[in-house]
């Protein structure tokens, strides 16, 4: 098995945000939401506001103290036909008081557990509590949001909605590969790409930026699949550039954690395959950080695949001594 060591590139950084809203200007209204995702192809598991959009969310809030619960995870749907976001218990605004609520999705997963920061309720600053995750595939997303309002001491007709921008309490992973060889008659085939990662972990919501901590020592393999250049194809020709087409999701990981990456490097002359040769590389001293996707970049270079060249020695043979007169 060669080694190799990946170069990392952050990409994206998803800002956190918890701000506060004040309602322009007494008549009961319904509590509304709206929503926005921060978000930097290949495939992209990840929630996104182009190809795939949230479309459900629980919601927990109070008004004045954690005490004053208006929403305990209630769950918020995106109705496509409205194009608003609905709910059940329905909630009204009360004039002169101050709201707080904190979202999270996915809905209905098993594997994202809630610790509500004060016993039952909600911090007092707003804040949900803890989030633990247990990562599978990588192909789960998980997104916080938090939003504070004050409202004024009138109602309007037409109060404004709650507005959720949710961030991500995960990293992304990507990778690129470029075929270092020189050969014009060559071509290269990037396949079975994996990348072995911790299983679970845990986030304090109430620290800003998100710094998970790992709980355990199981870990998971995700699975990225081949690259493939920009015209979707698998042979890489020499200096050619393929994007692995799926990218992953995983817990972030502090720079003292190591995280193993495999994957297949075939080696072809003409259409005939050469050799296939099983790389490894072993990412040690960077920070994962939550709501940034990375890049994992690596030239293949010959060295860096331990080949060898083909070198020539050059002799040309003495003549043979004649042994016999020809007659002419």
């Amino acid at each position: 098995m060669k080694k190799l060591l990946l170069g990392i590139f952050a990409v994206a950084a998803m800002a956190s945000c918890a701000k506060e809203q004040t309602i322009a200007t007494v008549k009961q209204e319904a509590i509304a939401f709206s929503n926005f995702v921060q978000h930097t192809k290949v495939v992209d598991p990840s929630f996104n506001n182009d190809t795939n959009p949230l479309q459900a969310f629980y919601v927990w809030g109070f008004v004045n103290a954690p005490s004053g619960v208006v929403f305990d995870q209630e769950l918020v749907e995106y109705d496509a036909t409205t194009a608003a976001w609905t709910y059940q218990n329905l909630a009204y605004w009360a004039p002169g008081k101050t709201y707080h609520f904190a979202a999270l999705a996915p809905v209905n997963n098993d594997k994202i557990g809630v610790t509500l920061a004060n016993g039952n309720l909600m911090s007092a600053d707003g804040v949900l509590g803890t989030v633990t995750f247990e990562n599978v595939d990588g192909t789960v997303d998980v997104l916080y949001a938090e939003d504070d309002v004050t409202t004024p001491t009138t109602i309007p007709d037409d109060p404004e909605e709650v507005e959720l921008t949710f961030n991500h309490l995960l990293s992304k992973i990507k990778f690129t590969f470029t075929n270092g060889l020189v050969n014009e008659n060559s071509s290269m085939v990037v396949s079975n790409v994996k990348m072995v990662v911790p299983a679970n972990g845990t986030v304090d919501l109430a620290v800003k930026p998100f710094v998970w901590t790992l709980t355990g020592t199981e870990t998971t393999e995700l699975v990225f699949g081949k690259a493939v250049d920009a015209n979707g194809s698998e042979n890489l020709a020499p200096a050619g550039v393929g994007v692995i087409e799926n990218e992953r999701l995983t817990i972030p990981t502090a720079a003292t954690e190591s995280l193993t990456i495999t994957f297949d490097v075939t080696i072809y002359n003409g259409d005939q395959v050469a050799q296939t040769i099983p790389m490894t590389s072993v990412l040690t001293g960077k920070t994962l950080e939550a709501g940034k996707s990375y890049n994992l970049t690596a030239n293949l270079t010959a060295d860096k695949l331990g080949l060898k060249k083909i070198d020539f020695t050059v002799l040309v043979n003495d003549w043979v001594p004649e042994t016999n007169d020809i007659e002419i």
